[in-house]
């Protein structure tokens, strides 16, 4: 080092310090020696130090990246501990690894990567890769270590924190590739092997065999069921994607089997099985029994007389000649509202008078095609006539409808005719002629009804009954338009009845008195002759409705045989001979001929028991037995079977019971 001398604490300063304790000299030189220690952090490495560094050339090769050094001896060694501790590998050095992932999927796995080195939202990360963002050397971002450095072991590696991650996704192998320094790619190593032997749960299938609903119906509730269910814990903010994996459902409806095919997660299915046999649990029968009794009385009176008389020459006038034959127009019966004959031929300077009583009595009724009593008399000069006709009519209408249907399905049945008639009317534009169309509706007995049943046993019931008929007499709307008009009787009511019992759900009587009376006015009111004068009418009519109804809810098998008996036994003109009934192509007879009375006793057959603690044991239901197997019948598709009523099947005290067997239908 220039100016030279010894490190203080050496020989080379003793002549100095010798001289201080004389006094100052003034004008003499002082020399001073530096010399240069190295220290490596290597271990077993000695201390290099040197004197001087003077005459020191240092020149670099780029070719052969080498250094072309001259220096003193001392000095060359220090130079070359110094190259030595220099050239080696640095310690931020950054490494990459490719993951291939067999359960996970790669996107989401470098989402969470993001996550949890970054400490940010899984947003970011698109297939092709890059540096995280906030990562040190990332474009975009500030330099620094801003996050945290996970270690597995605890000691963080060389170079750990100037390295940034960075993750690429190669969505055709489902691979990750992975850039950083080895504590990272350990660190990922690490949680991609915990990820991939972890067990995804899997989701199951079921197909379920419908044997009472319909599929699609119970597809259908099914999906609104839990789509709601979990509409509502993800508006309370728990909709994780996990937990919609957990609580998503799947189900199809098959209309050929009709099962329904059911998708969802283990814990969930056996759930999703416990709703299913809920839904598809036997649904009751209701037998609802209608009667619309309907009484229309209606008695319509008659009676007049009407006269007229004329002077004979307007009788002579009234012959008209009409080439040889001559034509009486309106000859005798000139008791009309037509004009005076006008035969301008027969003595026209003579005055015919003529005074007529025209009432609207007429030969036939207006109201129909009777006239009833009818006295006539008449000649050129007079013209009696007198008609009296009472009519009376009773009709009664007893329907009874009644229809079998299953808890909460709409039944209908309609027993009468599908009637055509003219309906919309359009008139052709150039002709003005109208043309109607032709349409049709149910005429007859109609009963539709929705039954509903409580738990408590009772009947809700959406029912609409209808009696209609045609009005025979069509209607004339007018502009060659012609109508038809129906007689309708219907209720439209909501009701609720226990089981078996009767309720009237409707009923009308309407009451008509109509007088009318057509006479020449004074002498219509006068005494005594004034029925010679004038021509009453009246009409009276009197109509009765009265609908009632009773369900009869069907728990068991014995219920059902014991309606189908009571109906039989309706069936007065029936006994003695075949009864058929629906059902199995089975028909009901009796044992022995003549041993059915026209009305059977009711009751004869057991009642069943509904109560479980009742001390009468309740009686055992009819049992089909199924034909031999190798009976050749006379029609084979015709099964026979024979019903079977048990012991205890008895009818009750002082009343007579029957025996019933079942065959196939002759």
């Amino acid at each position: 080092m220039p100016g030279g001398g010894g490190l203080p604490g050496q020989a080379g300063g003793g002549a100095n310090q010798a001289l201080a304790g004389r006094g100052t000299l003034v004008g003499l030189n002082t020399t001073k020696t530096t010399s240069l220690r190295f220290f490596s952090a290597r271990p077993g490495t000695s201390v290099q130090e040197s004197g001087l560094l003077e005459d020191v050339h240092i020149t670099s090769e780029p070719r052969s990246n080498s250094l072309i050094v001259s220096a003193p001896a001392k000095t060359m060694e220090l130079i070359l501990a110094v190259v030595r501790e220099l050239d080696v590998t640095a310690a931020a050095r950054a490494e990459i690894n490719t993951f291939t992932l067999k359960k996970a999927d790669a996107f989401q796995v470098a989402q969470l990567l993001q996550q949890l080195f970054l400490g940010s939202a899984r947003t970011g990360v698109l297939p092709g890769g890059g540096a995280l963002p906030g990562v040190p050397g990332a474009a975009g971002t500030t330099s620094g270590a801003n996050r945290p450095i996970l270690t597995l072991t605890g000691d963080v590696s060389d170079g750990a924190s100037l390295i940034d991650l960075r993750i690429s996704v190669d969505d055709r192998t489902n691979s990750l590739l992975v850039a950083g320094s080895r504590n990272d790619l350990d660190t990922v190593r690490a949680i991609i092997s915990k990820l991939e032997d972890t067990e995804v749960q899997q989701r199951s299938s079921m197909v379920y065999k419908l044997r009472n609903v319909a599929a699609a119906d119970v597809a259908q509730t099914l999906t609104t069921f839990f789509t709601n269910e979990l509409n509502v814990t993800t508006g309370a903010g728990l909709g994780t994607a996990y937990f919609q994996l957990q609580r998503s459902l799947v189900a199809v409806p098959d209309a050929i089997s009709n099962s329904v095919l059911v998708s969802a997660p283990p814990p969930m299915l056996a759930h999703v099985q416990q709703i299913l046999e809920k839904l598809d649990a036997q649904p009751l029968q209701v037998l609802i029994q209608v009667v619309v009794a309907q009484v229309d009385l209606s008695s319509n009176d008659e009676f007049g007389v009407e006269l007229g008389v004329q002077t004979p020459v307007l009788f002579q006038r009234s012959v008209l000649a009409a080439g040889a034959i001559p034509a009486a127009n309106p000859g005798f019966a000139f008791n009309t509202t037509a004009a005076l004959p006008t035969n301008q031929l027969t003595t026209p300077n003579v005055v015919g008078l003529q005074s007529i009583g025209n009432l609207g009595v007429g030969r036939v009724s207006p109201t129909g095609t009777v006239g009833g009593l009818i006295m006539q008399a008449s000649s050129d000069a007079l013209n009696v006539l007198v008609r009296a006709l009472r009519n009376q009519s009773r009709i009664e209408v007893l329907s009874r409808p009644q229809i079998m249907t299953t808890d909460n399905q709409a039944a209908a049945i309609s027993i009468g005719q599908n009637v055509p008639f003219l309906s919309n009317v359009t008139f052709n534009g150039v002709t003005g002629l109208p043309t109607q169309s032709i349409d049709r509706r149910d005429v007859g007995v109609i009963l539709n009804v929705t039954p509903r049943i409580s738990p408590d046993g009772r009947v809700v019931m959406r029912v609409r009954p209808e009696v209609s008929s045609v009005v025979p007499q069509p209607i004339n709307l007018g502009n060659g338009v012609i109508g038809t008009a129906f007689n309708i009787q219907t209720i439209d009511t909501t009701i609720a009845a226990n089981d078996g019992e009767t309720v009237a759900i409707g009923g009308l009587i309407t009451q008509r008195d109509s007088k009318s009376e057509n006479k020449v006015p004074w002498l219509g009111d006068l005494p005594g002759v004034g029925a010679l004068f004038r021509f009453r009418t009246r009409a009276q009519s009197r109509q009765e409705l009265l609908v009632i109804l009773t369900p009869h809810v069907i728990y068991s098998q014995a219920d059902a045989d014991r309606i189908l008996a009571d109906e039989t036994r309706r069936l007065d003109s029936m006994f003695g001979k075949l009864v058929k009934y629906p059902g199995n192509g089975h028909c009901m007879t009796p044992t022995a001929p003549g041993a059915i009375p026209e009305s059977a006793p009711a009751g004869s057959l057991p009642m069943p028991q509904k109560t479980p603690d009742s001390t009468t044991p309740a009686p055992a239901p009819a049992t089909i037995i199924p034909p031999s197997a190798g009976v050749t019948t006379p029609n084979p598709t015709v099964q026979t079977s024979t019903v079977v009523i048990p012991a205890n099947a008895t009818a009750p005290s002082g009343k007579e019971s029957r025996t019933w067997s079942a065959g196939p239908s002759k």
